[in-house]
């Protein structure tokens, strides 16, 4: 467990990669507060056609902010492969998904850390109150939490074995990725607000289970376990796919950039 944590705390350290990220979390002050100040425009009453009323998508809005690093996970697999910095983990003494997998779970907390807790702090000023309703609901939120890290980390990989195996462009492979996820995530926009219905459909793929099921778990809208029972399916069905991409496509990572 010992070496597990000290993978983790490589990230605090990276005093480089902290002045980035502190500049970083700045401008995303600024966008949440833009982002609220929109959808109170666009709400001029408070209950819409499907139902979600202007406090539940403030709400919605700004958790989808703090809790934006785990619900929004990107290792950087894809830009190692390309470069080829991704060979210098097959000499360390642990699997290469689990080094990366930590790795990205650092940068998370240093984000929850010096982000997502002073904008919690600050939710009075935005009107939002962030607590969720009962302490069962905010441990089945965790579990989702959880459960949703990891689909976040499996599609990664995915996308990143794709990428050997199709030999693309790594800024082509990337936008097409951010594309899908904040689309297909419900990140930026709930799933329900979504026209002519296709939130329904988009809400069984495995990019809903990344932000969309946590929420609504958070604010209790929907059946928790139904909710959670969808992300363990993914689950189960993302890793077999992943391992079996990628056994099949790492010795293509010499001709490819490695």
């Amino acid at each position: 467990m010992l070496k597990y944590l000290k993978i983790i705390q490589m990230i605090f350290t990276n005093k480089k990669q902290m002045k980035f990220m502190l500049l970083s979390y700045l401008f995303r002050f600024v966008r949440v507060a833009l982002l609220l100040s929109i959808w109170q425009v666009l709400f001029d009453f408070e209950t819409n056609q499907v139902g979600m009323s202007i406090s539940q998508v403030l709400k919605y809005t700004f958790l989808a902010e703090v809790f934006g690093g785990f619900l929004n996970i990107n290792t950087g697999f894809v830009e190692e492969l390309c470069y080829g910095s991704i060979t210098r983990r097959f000499q360390r003494p642990m699997g290469i998904f689990t080094q990366i997998g930590l790795e990205t779970i650092g940068r998370c907390m240093v984000n929850f850390l010096f982000f997502s807790i002073p904008l919690l702090l600050l939710s009075p000023l935005f009107g939002i109150q962030p607590l969720p309703e009962n302490a069962l609901q905010f441990i089945l939120f965790m579990i989702s939490l959880l459960l949703a890290i990891v689909v976040g980390l499996l599609i990664d990989f995915l996308f990143a074995s794709f990428t050997i195996s199709l030999e693309q462009n790594m800024d082509v492979v990337n936008q097409v990725r951010t594309t899908l996820t904040m689309i297909l995530s419900g990140a930026f926009i709930p799933l329900v607000m979504l026209p002519w219905g296709i939130g329904g459909a988009i809400s069984l793929l495995p990019f809903a289970t990344l932000a969309s099921v946590p929420l609504q778990i958070y604010l209790n809208m929907g059946n928790a376990f139904q909710l959670i029972g969808l992300q363990i399916f993914w689950t189960a069905a993302l890793i077999p796919l992943t391992l079996w991409v990628w056994r099949h496509n790492r010795e293509k990572i010499i001709s490819f950039g490695g």
